[in-house]
């Protein structure tokens, strides 16, 4: 009886993770819709203020971060809908296009989320029923970035007309 209680308990603790991975609501601890005040209650500490707020096409960033990914950092950018207020996509930067950078990155990305649905070249896309997660890589001598873009899945399929 004992025996088999183990064993039971190692499945539930294995499936575990593959059952909370089968949607991502958004990154970290914010969903795609909420507005900078439900980001700054999700994510209490290590979010700041970007004054002025950076203006893109269609949205602001008021908030930004540092985020480590292995031994590499990473700036965080939060970007707010100018239409809605809310929260549309988070992009993860860095000026190094470096492919160990990237390569540690897309491990660690698999390990966590499986493999991607999508690659084309250095671009690698995980999509889920909430969210859609890319990873890419320019080596434009202009532009080196390695960047991890969290969105709702919804523009995937906007943007392609299917998943």
């Amino acid at each position: 009886m004992n025996r088999t209680l183990r064993a039971l308990a190692l499945l539930v603790i294995m499936a575990a993770p593959a059952a909370a991975l089968d949607d991502v609501a958004g990154w970290q601890m914010t969903k795609w819709g909420m507005t900078e005040i439900e980001v700054k209650a999700a994510m209490p500490e290590g979010l700041r203020d970007v004054s002025p707020p950076t203006k893109y096409v269609g949205a602001y960033a008021p908030l930004g971060s540092e985020f480590r990914v292995d031994r590499f950092q990473f700036a965080v950018i939060l970007q707010f809908s100018d239409d809605s207020r809310r929260l549309r996509q988070v992009l993860i930067t860095a000026d190094d296009a470096s492919l160990d950078r990237w390569v540690v990155v897309r491990d660690l990305l698999v390990e966590k989320y499986g493999p991607p649905r999508q690659q084309r070249g250095d671009t690698l896309v995980w999509i889920f029923p909430s969210t859609a997660i890319e990873l890419a890589r320019s080596t434009d001598p202009t532009m080196r970035l390695t960047t991890i873009r969290y969105y709702p899945s919804a523009a995937v399929r906007n943007d392609k007309g299917k998943f």
